[in-house]
């Protein structure tokens, strides 16, 4: 008997013919990435919570308080790994990127070449792009780009 997979209705079917269900791979909980990210966490420290944020009633990333939010905003997938950040000169700015992006990815890096401290690429794998990566001077968002430089330019003693 020849089986098919969905492509007519039952009553068009020949006497040779069945129909075969597939079901799709079964899927977690949506929130389930969220609940493993905590879980890891807590096998390393004792206060996982403090490593997360949760967007608040108004959308902004706000520290988690205790595990009770890091649990209720993971269950709403709400929930994120706190940014890495490091710090320049006492300024605490965003941490650069450590490994390279997908090819056609838009990154920013810091040079003086522009009034405003930034540049928008596109990443290549160019040696000039490996250079910037390596040198820690890669940055996903525009704002990261920016608080980098300034901080920079800062400690330098400029403007």
């Amino acid at each position: 008997m020849r089986e098919k997979r969905w492509t007519r209705r039952p009553w068009e079917l020949g006497a040779d013919e069945r129909y075969v269900a597939v079901a799709d791979e079964p899927k977690g909980h949506p929130a389930a990435e969220q609940f493993r990210m905590i879980a890891d966490e807590a096998a390393v420290n004792p206060r996982p919570w403090k490593a997360f944020e949760y967007r608040d009633v108004i959308s902004m990333w706000t520290p988690c308080p205790d595990i009770q939010t890091a649990l209720l905003s993971a269950a709403q997938e709400r929930l994120r790994r706190k940014p890495r950040t490091v710090t320049v000169n006492g300024i605490e700015v965003p941490a650069p990127m450590r490994e390279a992006p997908k090819m056609g990815t838009i990154y920013w890096t810091i040079t003086a070449a522009y009034p405003d401290g930034v540049l928008k690429k596109s990443w290549g794998n160019s040696p000039m792009d490996l250079r910037r990566l390596n040198a820690g001077f890669v940055w996903a968002t525009e704002a990261d780009a920016r608080a980098a430089f300034e901080a920079i330019s800062k400690a330098l003693g400029g403007e």
